[in-house]
This record gives structure tokens, C-alpha cells and sequence, in this order.
């Protein structure tokens, strides 16, 4: 058994794909833009080796978890979120030599990313 994605529920798709594809540089997968068997769109985007289905919902619930993303050269990727006018919570250093920095999408999801700096 295999995880394949994990789900997000969005309350604007626009402002969604606007965050992680234009401004995270995700991808957009082919022929999986919208799910056939639901009234509500859904989208398949992969990046930083995770694909994510953002769906849109009513209800979004953005607490009690966060999605954790290696980037492997933390000062690359601050320098890819200023170079994108993304702000980020502090560089916080989680062992010896590895740092964390927490970004929030536009739902309140809270993305963690790692790396060696």
C-alpha cells in the first residue's frame, strides 16, 4: 500500500493555484484538473516531491496538522520565497544543522519546510 496525495480542501481555487503554482512553482498535473465525479472543482498539483488535491469546500479545516516539505539548501529556498515576495515565520534550527521555516497558505494550511543551512 502506497499514499498517493494528500487532500486540501480550498475555499478559492484561484487564490489557491495563484499560491502554490505561481508562487511555490508546483505543477500542475495533466488531465487531473478537474475530478469528473464531483460538482466542485479538483486539482492535482505536484512539487517538492508530494502531489496535493486541492478541492474546493465550504468547509476548509486547516488545523491540527502541517505538511512538512525537504528543500535541502534552507538559505535557497528563503531566498526563492523573498524572491517571490512570500513571507515566512522564523528560521528556527530543529537539530544540529537543519533548520525549519513555516509559510500559511491562503486557507490558514500550515506548510513546514526543512533543510540544511
Amino acid at each position: 500500500m502506497e499514499f498517493d496525495m494528500v487532500l486540501l480542501f480550498v475555499d478559492d481555487m484561484g487564490r489557491s493555484l495563484e499560491f502554490y503554482v505561481n508562487l511555490l512553482g508546483f505543477q500542475i498535473e495533466d488531465g487531473r484538473t478537474i475530478f469528473e465525479a464531483s460538482k466542485e472543482p479538483f486539482v492535482v498539483v505536484s512539487g517538492y516531491g508530494v502531489r496535493l488535491g486541492l478541492h474546493v469546500s465550504e468547509e476548509v479545516f486547516s488545523s491540527g496538522f502541517k505538511l512538512v516539505f525537504d528543500v535541502g539548501d534552507i538559505n535557497d529556498f528563503l531566498g526563492f520565497l523573498e524572491s517571490r515576495g512570500i513571507g515566512y515565520g522564523e528560521k528556527v534550527e530543529i537539530s544540529p544543522g537543519l533548520y525549519e521555516v513555516d509559510i500559511v497558505d491562503p486557507d490558514g494550511h500550515v506548510l513546514s519546510f526543512i533543510g540544511k543551512g
